[in-house]
């Protein structure tokens, strides 16, 4: 995956389909409308909405939000102690 300076821990697209919630339920990301003014998500199973931008892959914290130029960006959440 290339890198991206804006982004330096972007995941890329096959593990930004793998996002979960705290306890595991899958759930999905998407833009709130055309012009790219929101984040916001829905859990997989019952397309209930999921209140938070904090998401888990693989139990890795990461926060999702609306990219630059469209679309969703996931980004791995660093700890203050790395």
């Amino acid at each position: 995956m290339d890198y991206w300076e804006r982004y330096p821990l972007m995941v890329c697209h096959e593990c930004a389909g793998k996002t979960t919630d705290e306890e595991g339920i899958a759930i999905a990301f998407y833009s709130t409308d055309y012009f790219g003014t929101g984040c916001e998500a829905l859990h997989r199973s019952n397309r209930e909405k999921y209140e938070s931008e904090i998401c888990f892959i693989d139990g890795i914290k990461c926060k999702a939000e609306e990219g630059c130029f469209g679309g969703i960006v996931i980004q791995v959440v660093k700890s203050f102690s790395e």
